[in-house]
C-alpha cells in the first residue's frame, strides 16, 4: 500500500507541472492521457539515449531537444520553443521525482 502511495505522489509531481506549463504555453492537448503518454515516451527515449551515452549531462541536453519535438507533436504545441519549455520543465520534474524517490527509498531501507 505504501508503494502505491509513493507511485501516486511521483506521478502527481511529474504530471501536474507538465500539465500546467503545457496549458500556459497554449498546447492544444493537455488531457491526462496525452500528457501521460508523452511522459512515458519521453522516459523510454531518455533510457535509450542514456544507454548509448554514458554522460548524464549530455543525455539531459540531448533529451531537452528531442523532448521539445516530442511535446510539440503529442501535445500540439504551436512552436518548437513552447515544446522545448514544456520539455525542460518535465525533465526537471522527473529529476526532482527521482531525488524524492531516492530519498524516500533510503529512509524506508534504513
Amino acid at each position: 500500500m505504501q508503494i502505491l502511495f509513493i507511485l501516486m505522489v511521483i506521478l502527481a509531481l511529474i504530471y501536474f507541472p507538465t500539465k500546467y506549463v503545457a496549458e500556459y504555453f497554449g498546447a492544444e492537448r493537455t488531457g491526462f492521457w496525452a500528457i501521460l503518454c508523452s511522459l512515458i515516451i519521453n522516459g523510454f527515449i531518455t533510457q535509450a539515449i542514456g544507454s548509448l551515452i554514458d554522460h548524464k549531462l549530455i543525455t539531459f541536453v540531448v533529451m531537452l531537444g528531442i523532448g521539445g519535438l516530442l511535446f510539440q507533436y503529442i501535445l500540439s504545441a504551436a512552436s518548437y520553443k513552447q515544446g522545448f519549455f514544456i520539455s525542460l520543465l518535465s525533465q526537471v520534474a522527473i529529476l526532482v521525482c527521482l531525488l524524492v524517490f531516492a530519498s524516500t527509498y533510503s529512509v524506508v531501507a534504513s
